[in-house]
């Protein structure tokens, strides 16, 4: 059993580690539940659409790299990881726009981040705006937390700490059963007035 079944059983956090992680093994396994919430979301909402086999295709995809992204998010958010590619974009458009590349560093915000690569490539499994914003903006924390934390600068490692209390603070709103219940009646609200 993968440690990404494994939360699914659980249903639930331990609030004690919800409440104050202790090191990056525990937060990745908070940032690793959310992620399977997300996912285990997105299926569900899937199972209600009607497609074609091509829509079925694409959404299986989007899907399985959703799943790939939950229970790895390491490979798709850490410096370690990602820096590389994400320069090679930086630099591909610094040169493609006649601008000088040095480090490429400069032009980060120009190109697609890591965090967006990740929305880009599971957009087809997410038919509920909300929940794709919300998740887009969840993977956008992730990744600044872990760039943060792994910075040299002491103001981006104390930025990081911001971070890690807010992606607890989301993953117990997530895993509280009444925002959860409230969560699914919006959801049914929505889909039943766009039926109309």
């Amino acid at each position: 059993m993968n440690k990404l079944q494994e939360l699914r059983i659980k249903g639930k956090l331990n609030r004690v580690l919800a409440e104050k992680p202790n090191s990056t093994v525990e937060m990745y396994a908070v940032i690793r539940s959310v992620l399977a919430w997300f996912f285990d979301a997105a299926m569900k909402d899937t199972g209600k659409q009607k497609l074609d086999t091509a829509g079925c295709d694409t959404v299986v995809r989007s899907l399985a790299y959703m799943n790939a992204v939950a229970e790895n998010p390491e490979k798709y958010f850490s410096r370690e990881s990602t820096i590389a590619d994400w320069d090679a974009r930086t630099m591909e458009y610094a040169k493609k726009y006649g601008m000088p590349t040095g480090d490429g560093y400069d032009f980060h915000d120009f190109v697609w981040s890591p965090a967006d690569v990740v929305h880009i490539n599971t957009t087809n499994a997410i038919f509920n705006n909300k929940l794709s914003c919300e998740y887009r903006d969840f993977c956008k924390l992730v990744m600044n937390w872990e760039y943060n934390r792994t910075s040299g600068n002491k103001q981006e490692l104390a930025v990081s700490m911001t971070q890690a209390q807010e992606i607890v603070r989301i993953a117990n709103n997530i895993f509280d059963k009444k925002k959860q219940n409230f969560f699914q009646r919006m959801v049914a609200g929505f889909r039943s007035a766009r039926a109309h």
